[in-house]
């Protein structure tokens, strides 16, 4: 009875039950219309947007997430985390900004005193600046110490090597298509190489045996793998110098590479962005100076052998974007050309580096003196470790170092090597990558960056690493085991997912469908009328009876507003949307009088604007785009700078909207008549 009466004691009155019925009901339902909402807007895209195959979720890119959360500052944030897992070279800003203040014209757009404003505004030739190429070939062929020579006709630019390698993928290889990476590799190639080209890669199993040099069985046993999974193999792309590894190829490993793509009939990508950072024997040595001493110049093997180089680590300048693919197939210059519209270098870089590439004295001791500053940083970081019982893979070149820390793992598991990189991150402030992010196949390996913070911070993360093995070493006195074993499962899954004499059937073959086709649109008469233009140009007093060209929608109309501007030092004389603190190449945008000059209240700005460039861009840019947009409309509307892609112009804005909004083989409507280039 007692029971009973306890029991209705609990019970709610009939009305208050159905009414918590009716708010339970009313909150799933709510619940479900959110989550089928987000499916119905996932369905509206395409499986590249709607789908995690960026690579955003590796350990790599989760780690500089932690650091941004939490960065050190010797001053302001002396507990934060200390970025180790970013491949910058900011050794020797000193020597850039010292050759820009005394040639002050390559920052302010002059030659000889003249503004070229108006020639570095307009639009843009896909094939870049003749004088910047012929100054990167030269600065190529030193860099290698004259073994070989380069023609300025084969080189194409691009933003940065990202770009490079995407465009080379989408030249050589078809979705479902492979290319083989020896293992260790950089974590960016999963989203670089794969992501949109939907290319596969198969590793090629390298060990610290023989200190991860590439032999001919692990060449063999990795193009078996692929056939295992009927993936037909494209080519070959290794890194040299190597990154994560900060080791140069040996000519053995080199002819191993060379014989097996000759046998193979498939292409070699050698990505050589680290070559100038080479500060110890042995050499460097490139893939064209191994064809050249095997006198394979004019062999089939010459055009399937491309380069990939940029001026983000060698200059340390990632910030300004400047890549290049080289390639002595005209196929694939040709289509490599065409897709860089995708993504061009502004002119101003161009016009800005050419003059400095051009000073052959100032390059000669630039590398000489920031080789010997990357070999002095590199012996710290080496001398801290060796003081915490870590010992590093031996190496000559890169700006950072292979670190062996397996005897602090638990276990020989990659487990147990997640569970030492959360606590290095988490615990001791030190973001490093971890081996698996780079595909190792031991447990246990660390890169760890050294050129991208100061000694005194160096010397503080390598306190932090003694801590960490002090703490490390307690623990395993406790009495946790050591298991062996685990081995990693390495194929990677599909990702989601296109005049010199006329190529062969053979050579087009080698190549992708998109690289092979004529399916730009080149052939159209709006560009054709361009072509006949650009061989006899209208000018007034030259070339009278040339060609005056009618067929480019660019506007000249107001350059002295804009060239007034720039020369005045009156901050007031522009309105109050570009009156910003910071910005990437539109930096010129700013109420700094010294806009050219890459300054903000007379103090240097270069070293922020030479950086790494966030994805996101510069807040205080975009700020200025939303006011700019919201008055060129009345002020009618308003728009979120959290809202704004930035990209390198209109015409990679709209190819990436393609990307995100449909599939292959889906369709827009486009109104006609519309934009040729389209």
């Amino acid at each position: 009875m007692q029971r009973s009466i306890s029991t209705k004691q609990t019970l709610l009155p009939k009305n208050q039950l159905l009414y918590s019925l009716s708010l339970s009901l009313s909150l799933l339902r709510k619940i479900l219309n959110q989550r089928l909402a987000s499916l119905v807007a996932l369905k509206m895209l395409s499986r590249k947007a709607s789908c995690d195959s960026h690579g955003q979720d590796s350990s790599y890119f989760l780690g500089w997430q932690e650091y941004e959360r939490n960065p050190y500052d010797q001053v302001q944030n002396p507990n934060g985390i200390i970025q180790m897992g970013l491949a910058e070279n900011q050794l020797s800003f000193d020597l850039i900004e010292s050759w820009l203040a005394s040639n002050p014209d390559a920052l302010e757009l002059k030659r000889n005193r003249e503004s070229v404003f108006r020639e570095l505004a307009l639009f843009q030739d896909y094939n870049g600046f003749p004088a910047f190429k012929n100054e990167m070939v030269e600065f190529m062929a030193n860099m290698r110490g004259n073994k070989v020579k380069f023609d300025p006709s084969k080189l194409v630019l691009t933003a940065g090597s990202t770009s490079a390698n995407e465009t080379l993928m989408f030249c050589l290889a078809d979705p479902g298509e492979a290319f083989l990476l020896p293992i260790p590799y950089y974590p960016g190639f999963d989203r670089d190489l794969k992501w949109r080209t939907g290319v596969e890669i198969v590793p090629i199993k390298c060990t610290s045996e023989n200190g991860y040099k590439i032999t001919e069985s692990a060449l063999q046993e990795a193009y078996q793998q692929a056939q295992k999974f009927n993936l037909k193999v494209k080519g070959v792309l290794v890194t040299n110098p190597s990154n994560p590894l900060g080791t140069t190829m040996t000519r053995l490993e080199l002819n191993h590479l060379i014989d097996f793509a000759m046998e193979k009939e498939i292409h070699i990508i050698s990505d050589e962005i680290y070559s100038g950072t080479v500060f110890n024997s042995p050499s460097f040595i490139s893939i064209a100076e191994a064809l050249t001493e095997r006198n394979l110049e004019d062999d089939e093997i010459r055009n399937r052998c491309h380069i990939v180089y940029s001026l983000s680590k060698d200059l340390g300048l990632p910030g300004f974007r400047v890549g290049m693919i080289y390639s002595n197939n005209q196929t694939v210059v040709s289509a490599a050309t065409k897709m860089s519209s995708f993504g061009l270098v502004s002119s101003q870089t161009q016009y800005t580096l050419s003059q400095m590439l051009k000073d052959k004295k100032f390059t000669a001791n630039y590398m000489k003196e920031n080789q010997r500053r990357l070999k002095r940083r590199k012996e710290m970081l080496v001398y801290g470790l060796k003081g915490a019982g870590i010992r590093c893979l031996e190496s000559n070149a890169g700006l950072f170092c292979w670190v062996d820390m397996r005897h602090l793992l638990r276990s020989n598991t990659f487990e147990a090597e997640k569970e030492l990189w959360k606590k290095v991150v988490c615990e001791f402030g030190l973001n490093i990558s971890p081996g698996s992010s780079c595909h190792c196949s031991e447990p246990g390996w660390f890169r760890m960056c050294f050129a991208n913070m100061s000694e005194k911070t160096l010397m503080v993360a390598m306190q932090r690493v003694k801590a960490l093995v002090d703490s490390t070493i307690v623990h395993q006195q406790t009495g946790l085991s050591k298991s062996r074993g685990l081995k990693s499962k390495w194929v990677f899954q599909l990702a989601s997912y296109e005049h010199e004499p006329e190529p062969t059937m053979a050579v087009l073959k080698m190549l992708s469908k998109k690289a092979s086709s004529d399916s730009h649109g080149q052939d159209s008469s709006y560009f054709q009328g361009w072509i006949e233009y650009e061989k006899n140009p209208y000018d007034q007093d030259k070339n009278p009876n040339g060609i005056i060209q009618m067929g480019l929608a660019e506007n000249q109309l107001s350059f002295d507003l804009v060239e007034s501007w720039l020369e005045s030092k009156d901050k007031d004389c522009l309105p109050s949307y570009f009156q910003c603190p910071s910005m990437p190449s539109c930096f010129v945008w700013s109420r700094n009088p010294h806009a050219l000059e890459l300054k903000r209240n007379e103090e240097s700005v270069f070293r922020e604007l030479a950086l790494f460039q966030d994805y996101n861009g510069f807040p205080a840019f975009k700020n200025a785009l939303v006011e700019f947009l919201a008055e060129m409309r009345g002020n009618k509307v308003k728009f979120d700078p959290n809202k704004i892609v930035l990209t390198a112009g209109s015409t990679p804005a709209n190819e990436t909207l393609m990307f995100c909004l449909a599939d292959p083989g889906e369709a827009f409507l486009i109104p006609t008549p519309y934009y040729p280039g389209y």
